[in-house]
């Protein structure tokens, strides 16, 4: 039988890992979990089942490659990655993280979503893996924090060829590294997340990490055949049913285009496809023009702006980067995503324009 190990990812979450710990070990499919937490003061208890460890780490990422080193030295065959502000953890998401590690070399995780969250992953990540990664292209949420991997191809991504970041970009070195590697890729559907959101005016840094660390991997693998015929995705079977509307509030674009005011006043310029789109969008005086300047602002127009800031990206340039995302993610909820499917719709659509924009 496999050994499985599952690895809580946290940082000020209080007794919430111990909680979701608890719910692995109960699951009947983990043999032990390890609680990666980030604090200003060193800490390691053992015990039969539960190892915590409390560093000071500099972010996400330095926190999995420790918790995730520690479940390889310890030789488990299996090793799942759970964020460690999650409330919504279920015994039975375990037998399908863990069992479908005999079908596909990594398990990412899909979930029920707000149709205004995952602003980064719709217009960033998702539309740059299907332009540079289109043997994954159909992956719904590459960034997601709960994932499976195989004792061997964790090893892989950690100590050959390019090395992992400390930050919040290792859910996207995660993916393309493994799509990189040529290894399958399975996603399943584990229902509603629940978890401490963050609200878009609080996304710059993770903005910033997430798109210098993709054209980090972009600039590393730069050469890569890319087989547009490869499908290296599954989609795997879940006992969790699709369908239902994300009714959970999760922000109001008209108070983020009010808070955001006085930053897109300060806007420069670049060089980029459709600066003027984006420009006027962001000298509009009050809510309604903005509204209709952003009507302009659709996937076609947003996948040739993304393509152009990744393969161009000037670190010096990274706010005015951020500025224009902001735009589009603004654009996206306010004419996109009227109810959880069309934000669905509409964000598969993105996709697939993407994964044909070069091919």
């Amino acid at each position: 039988m496999p050994r499985n190990c599952v690895v809580i990812v946290a940082k000020n979450e209080g007794k919430n890992p111990f909680s979701i710990a608890e719910t692995a070990l109960d699951s009947g499919s983990v043999d032990k979990v390890i609680i990666s937490e980030c604090c200003d003061k060193e800490e390691f208890k053992k015990s039969r089942e539960l190892d915590h460890r409390r560093k000071y780490f500099k972010g996400k990422g330095a926190a999995i490659i420790d918790g995730g080193t520690e479940a390889v030295r310890q030789d488990f065959d299996g090793i799942a990655f759970i964020d460690g502000d999650l409330k919504s953890v279920e015994t039975k998401w375990f037998p399908l993280l863990f069992d479908n590690l005999e079908e596909a070399d990594m398990v990412k995780v899909s979930f029920l979503r707000n149709s205004k969250d995952a602003q980064i992953t719709r217009h960033v990540i998702r539309p740059l893996i299907s332009i540079y990664f289109p043997e994954i292209w159909q992956l719904d949420q590459p960034l997601g924090g709960e994932l499976s991997v195989k004792k061997n191809l964790l090893k892989k991504l950690f100590l050959e060829g390019v090395a992992p970041p400390v930050t919040w970009g290792i859910d996207t070195f995660i993916t393309t590294k493994t799509c990189a590697l040529g290894h399958t890729m399975g996603e399943v559907f584990l229902g509603k997340k629940v978890h401490g959101k963050k609200d878009l005016l609080e996304l710059e840094s993770m903005f910033n990490e997430c798109l210098l660390e993709m054209k980090r991997m972009l600039t590393a693998l730069n050469g890569r055949k890319i087989d547009y015929d490869k499908n290296l995705f599954i989609e795997l079977d879940s006992s969790f049913k699709k369908g239902e509307e994300h009714k959970e509030k999760y922000m109001n674009p008209m108070e983020v285009f009010e808070n955001s005011k006085k930053e897109f006043a300060e806007h420069g310029s670049l060089a980029i496809p459709h600066e003027k789109l984006f420009s006027d969008a962001m000298n509009a005086k009050d809510y309604d023009v903005f509204f209709e300047k952003t009507s302009r602002i659709k996937a076609d127009e947003w996948i040739e702006t993304i393509n152009w800031i990744a393969t161009n990206l000037d670190e010096n340039q990274i706010k005015e980067y951020y500025l224009r995302w902001k735009v589009r993610a603004l654009a996206f909820c306010l004419h996109e995503s009227n109810t959880s499917k069309e934000a669905e719709e509409n964000t598969i659509l993105q996709a697939r324009k993407a994964r044909d924009y070069r091919n």
